[in-house]
């Protein structure tokens, strides 16, 4: 548990034993402020964490062509960026195929979008029509009658 997360475990022990789970409050101080929540909130909070964690990692692990690594990292406990760091890993030892992979080919229109985006407020067409204007300008698109 985190120097800034002090958690009053008496009230815990206290809150254990009362009769009702779902009723029961807990009291946490979280960065010096008193946070008060029910059991069952808390499970709920911490089940969707865990969901959330395991969703994030199913993806890195199809991503990066490893699913049947997903089990491993989940029952290892491997945190969302741990995983991250072992699948580069893996897939630097394996010789990714993203090393070699060509660059993807860089966007032709760029600068006109840049200067579209720059003069967006003065301009009454979409940025569709500025870029083939410019091209049309630039002499790499033909008029067309």
């Amino acid at each position: 548990m985190g120097a800034d997360m002090k958690v009053n475990t008496e009230m815990i022990r206290s809150a254990a034993t009362a009769s009702t789970i779902g009723q029961t409050a807990v009291d946490m101080k979280v960065g010096g402020t008193r946070v008060s929540s029910t059991v069952s909130e808390s499970t709920s909070i911490l089940a969707q964490v865990e969901r959330d964690r395991c969703k994030k990692i199913r993806a890195l692990c199809d991503l990066a062509g490893c699913g049947d690594k997903f089990n491993t990292f989940v029952d290892a406990g491997f945190s969302v960026e741990e995983t991250q760091a072992a699948l580069k890993d893996l897939m630097g030892k394996r010789g990714s195929v993203l090393d070699a992979a060509p660059e993807p080919p860089a966007d032709p229109n760029a600068k006109y979008r840049a200067e579209f985006a720059q003069h967006r407020h003065l301009l009454s067409v979409s940025e569709d029509q500025y870029i083939r204007s410019r091209r049309i300008d630039d002499g790499l698109e033909a008029l067309q009658k």
